[in-house]
């Protein structure tokens, strides 16, 4: 387990190593590009509304779950702000990812969309803000001028980044062809942000193997949506007796299969029950009874999950040094005005994000989720009957 560890003021990530372990031992996190700290299991919120998604929200938050994702589209924003407000974990222990619609393309409405969604959630900052999807709605998916847009959007979002209201900022159903551009003009501008997180399907049924793998090379976070298919493996004949032989609910196989792709995952229950006993981070993240491996294998883990700890301290020490000087006082000077930045209610000043570091993000130390067996019988079902269930498979250009 990772030492608890205190991120300073300064630091860009609003949720702290120490409020992730008090909530769930076995929480588990990324260090995206630019030192955010992203919780891996989250509770997706798709078609969820009023008392329903809050019931859902307040299962997760109970069994430690801190991850909680929207979007514009879902029309739930502020029902998911009225969970958070109900319940007694504060703001910055939640981590929140919404995204930009496909309506919203373009300058002026991404501009307009990204104030609805601060207003939506009833918050000053947003963890994660993501493009929904490649392409512009009534749009064609061959025309030119989705990428025109996009780019637009993008830039609006990057504008919010560096004034430190969004704290990462990436895209959700990105091929590598809507990628390639902007890695390109991220070298090559100084101001450019590349995408730090790319949300794509991702189940054994549709692997998505060469978007992950860009992702990866990339340094690109892949978050998985619809883990279990939307429902469509849970019942499957090979799922439920690989998931029989290891020893767990059909669920947590396929959420384990996520993990061990090296995908943050967020599956999506209104069922308080179901959320507890498959999506809880002591259920996901337990390591099965397979062994732990020889004892050259476990002190390696161990060190590797020491040297992130003490980098990461390392870090938060920095940031706090740097920020030393901006806890004092209310709010905003005009220089601060002048540079974006603001305040919050404790005076201390947002940070004003830099360029990501250009290196691959910290995936944490973990032991293996499911056997090799189970991994490669559970990868013959997407090489054998692929099959997409959510968005369509149409490519934009």
């Amino acid at each position: 387990m990772l030492k608890p560890v205190t991120v300073g003021p300064g630091c860009r990530s609003s949720i702290t190593l120490n409020s992730l372990l008090k909530a769930n031992p076995l929480n588990k996190y990324i260090i995206l590009k630019n030192e955010v700290i992203m919780p891996l299991i989250g509770l997706g919120t798709f078609l969820a509304k009023g008392d329903e998604v809050q019931t859902a929200i307040q299962a997760a938050l109970k069994c430690g779950i801190r991850h909680i994702d929207t979007a514009a589209v879902y029309k739930n924003e502020q029902d998911v702000a009225e969970a958070l407000r109900k319940s007694t974990i504060p703001r910055e222990e939640v981590f929140i990812t919404t995204k930009i619609s496909p309506k919203s393309q373009g300058r002026v409405r991404a501009a307009e969309a990204c104030r609805n969604l601060l207003r939506n959630l009833d918050t000053d900052y947003i963890d994660l803000v993501l493009i929904h999807w490649p392409g512009s709605a009534k749009l064609d998916s061959t025309s030119d001028q989705n990428v025109v847009l996009r780019q637009e959007t993008w830039e609006v979002l990057e504008e919010y980044y560096h004034k430190g209201v969004f704290r990462a900022i990436g895209v959700s159903n990105y091929e590598p062809c809507h990628l390639e551009p902007m890695m390109i003009r991220s070298k090559s501008s100084p101001k450019a942000i590349p995408p730090l997180v790319n949300q794509i399907e991702v189940h054994p049924r549709w692997p998505n193997r060469a978007v992950r793998e860009y992702n990866s090379h990339n340094g690109i976070v892949t978050v998985a949506y619809s883990s279990l298919a939307c429902g469509n493996l849970l019942n499957d004949p090979t799922v439920l007796e690989i998931a029989h032989r290891e020893g767990v609910a059909p669920a947590v196989l396929l959420l384990r299969w996520g993990l061990q792709k090296q995908c943050l995952i967020l599956p999506k229950s209104v069922n308080p029950s179901r959320i507890s006993t498959c999506f809880a981070p002591d259920r996901v993240m337990k390591e099965p009874a397979l062994g732990e491996g020889t004892e050259k294998e476990q002190t390696a883990r161990q060190d590797t999950e020491e040297e992130a700890a003490m980098e990461v301290e390392s870090r938060g020490q920095k940031e706090a040094e740097k920020g030393k000087g901006d806890v004092e006082g209310e709010g905003s000077t005009e220089e601060d005005e002048k540079e974006g930045r603001k305040k919050d209610g404790k005076g201390r000043k947002r940070p004003v994000y830099g360029r990501p570091k250009e290196k691959v993000c910290c995936w944490p130390a973990m032991p293996r989720l499911i056997s090799e067996a189970a991994e490669k019988a559970l990868d013959n079902l997407g090489e054998k009957e692929p099959e997409k269930f959510c968005w369509d498979p149409r490519i934009v250009v």
